[in-house]
């Protein structure tokens, strides 16, 4: 999706996020383990937080009262098959923070890939535009250079302490070993509550530099060309 985002366009929107353990060395990627989502999934569409769980072996994760949030274990396609029917059915955008979650999709799960990009929208290029417009250039436009060049008013997500990776390789590996969360090492929890700690905050606050980067578009319109 090309056009200009508005400010009403995205108050009810998706925002996603993967994670994975990242490209290999012989160039392959290997699939990702968790589709995090914040969008309308609260009750009468509040906005929170929802994850998917891309493994059968991660069903413990789902079943334990330590992680907060909706929790629920789906091939990626049926997790993307119930943001695009909700995307599609209220008239919603769909935005991530790159182009990563898109090559993903036209990657992994092609079949789905025209539907996902006729409502996407890159997050990250509309936050480029706006530090570009305010002369504030970032050697790299991480979520947390943009955070800051942006003013936006969010703490930056904080990555697992042994990386988002290695938290997804450690967590796989208690899924491997046991189907029971009781079972798995005090690590391998850890690091599942991190994991999906981190997704959370990262969905949540780029969801927030969208609306940021919209609302200050929307303060320039005249008051004439603004709806509620």
């Amino acid at each position: 999706m090309s056009q200009r985002i508005t400010w009403e366009q995205t108050k009810p929107m998706i925002v996603i996020d993967f994670e994975g353990e990242g490209k290999k060395e012989d160039g392959t990627t290997p699939d990702p383990i968790l589709l995090g989502a914040w969008g309308p999934y609260g009750r009468e569409g509040k906005m929170t937080y929802r994850a998917w769980l891309l493994d059968p072996l991660l069903a413990p994760v789902t079943k334990t009262r330590t992680i907060a949030g909706q929790r629920i274990v789906a091939t990626l396609e049926e997790a993307l098959e119930e943001i695009l029917d909700l995307a599609e059915s209220r008239g919603l955008l769909i935005g991530s923070f790159s182009v990563h979650e898109r090559d993903m999709i036209r990657e992994k799960a092609p079949q789905l890939a025209d539907r996902f990009e006729a409502v996407w929208t890159n997050i990250l290029e509309m936050a480029r535009r706006e530090c570009r417009r305010l002369n504030r250039y970032q050697d790299q436009y991480s979520l947390e250079n943009v955070i800051q060049a942006l003013n936006v008013n969010v703490s930056p997500p904080v990555p697992p302490r042994r990386g988002a990776a290695e938290a997804c390789r450690t967590v796989m590996r208690g899924a491997a070993h046991s189907r029971r969360w009781r079972r798995w090492t005090d690590t391998q929890k850890e690091m599942a509550r991190e994991l999906i700690r981190y997704n959370r905050e990262d969905v949540k606050v780029a969801y927030k530099v969208i609306r940021h980067c919209c609302s200050r578009e929307r303060s320039r319109r005249p008051v004439s060309q603004r709806s509620s």
